[in-house]
């Protein structure tokens, strides 16, 4: 027999947002386009975009490529972290971005 306690503290705890910090950055193709689409797909899929700060322009570390553009993003969610995390992962490859997914999903 489902515990009707259980049930209504999980509902509870899924159902209270939380508030999220997210960075987004963009170096290939028409950067600033691309953190539009992804603003678009976050807030349709993971949650409530909050407030999204100024675009800042800031170049590769590490490794030679074209400069970033990034912003940060609060998102107002429901969603556990690992279902967030795959849900922006999809995003990503869904915008075209598949090599995101090998670096940072366990097999």
């Amino acid at each position: 027999m489902n515990s009707p306690l259980l049930f209504v503290s999980l509902l509870y705890i899924m159902s209270n947002p939380k508030t999220v910090y997210l960075s987004l950055g963009s170096n290939l193709g028409d950067t600033l386009n691309n953190l539009q689409d992804a603003l678009f797909a976050i807030n349709n899929a993971a949650g409530e975009v909050q407030k999204i700060s100024h675009v800042y322009q800031t170049s590769s570390w590490g490794f030679e490529s074209n400069d970033f553009m990034n912003i940060c993003i609060s998102l107002k969610t429901i969603m556990a972290p690992q279902e967030l995390l795959r849900t922006l992962l999809d995003i990503e490859t869904k915008l075209g971005n598949d090599k995101i997914r090998r670096r940072w999903v366990p097999p």
